[in-house]
């Protein structure tokens, strides 16, 4: 870039200068970028669960009494029925062995031969 710039500098039209060094006018006219700053780390959100809440509630999740959600709903359902659109329970699934974001074609020996 010294080349153009020195050329730049002696009155030569910024498109003969970029011709003459060789590069791109917009390259050669183009503001270096200052390396940023490493940003400061992220404030603790002001609802962070403190070591022991966060303890009480996977103790809470593990422990089993989370598995009594049907009794829970269906009295939480009787207080506000107003909060809630069906009568019915939300349906547990079942989670699957595997899990893909893409799955593999299938190789089947059938296509393999032909």
């Amino acid at each position: 870039m010294s080349a153009y710039t020195a050329l730049t500098q002696a009155d030569i039209s910024t498109r003969e200068a970029a011709v003459i060094a060789g590069v791109p006018r917009a390259t050669a006219t183009r503001k270096v970028r200052t390396p940023a700053e490493d940003p400061l780390p992220a404030p603790a959100p002001a609802n962070k669960l403190s070591t022991a809440e966060r303890a009480h509630i996977l103790a809470t999740v593990n422990s089993g009494k989370a598995l009594e959600r049907t009794k829970t709903l269906a009295i939480a359902r009787a207080k506000t029925p107003e909060r809630f659109t069906t009568n019915n329970d939300p349906k547990i699934l079942a989670i699957p062995d595997t899990a893909w974001i893409n799955k593999p074609a299938e190789n089947n020996d059938t296509k393999a031969a032909a």
